[in-house]
């Protein structure tokens, strides 16, 4: 069992992140990410106001502060890894 999950970890090809939209849009789990990804969950943020949202993307975009672009039904919305918990 150790063996084959240090095999899966090495050879991940996707990492989970928090985002946050420049948009009131809200995404979506399933919504892709253009750059290679989806969307897991998203909500409105109660406290920022803020569109937020939770996805698996690829791990040379997994640094806080890269920008991505989330395909929100026929709108491309440009969004910003961060960490989590938001606040």
């Amino acid at each position: 069992g150790k063996h084959a999950l240090e095999t899966l970890r090495q050879n991940m090809s996707l990492k989970a992140v928090g985002l946050t939209l420049e948009s009131s849009l809200i995404a979506r789990p399933n919504y892709p990410i253009q750059e290679g990804g989806h969307i897991t969950s998203g909500t409105l943020s109660p406290i920022t106001g803020k569109s937020i949202a939770l996805a698996f993307v690829p791990v040379e975009l997994a640094h806080k502060g890269k920008k991505v672009s989330v395909q929100i039904r026929k709108h491309s919305v440009q969004a910003t890894v961060c960490s989590v918990p938001f606040i």
